[in-house]
């Protein structure tokens, strides 16, 4: 069997998701983004309504709990943003 070797000209990212409530990291990334929440819904690919229920308090009827992929999602485009323009050319 021949070994195939695949480059890929993605970096490796792997950003730890922040342990901070989830309605503060959503608005800390809108806000690091310059996104409006309809803006950053189409970026994580969510339906704007989720998004509106993730930023709801805890204690609302209709907050729903963001899963552990999308902090993890999140965390990565955060951490491309945070690459130098440069560089994210070349990567």
């Amino acid at each position: 069997m021949q070994s195939v070797s695949i480059k890929s000209n993605w970096p490796i990212v792997g950003a730890r998701p922040s342990k901070a409530p989830q309605q503060k990291v959503l608005r800390d990334a809108m806000d690091t983004l310059g996104l409006t929440r309809k803006e950053f819904a189409a970026r994580i690919h969510v339906p704007f309504r989720t998004l509106e229920k993730w930023l709801l308090p805890e204690d609302s009827g209709d907050y729903r709990e963001m899963p552990d992929i999308a902090r993890g999602y999140v965390a990565d485009i955060l951490q491309w943003h945070a690459i130098a323009p440069k560089e994210r050319a070349t990567a």
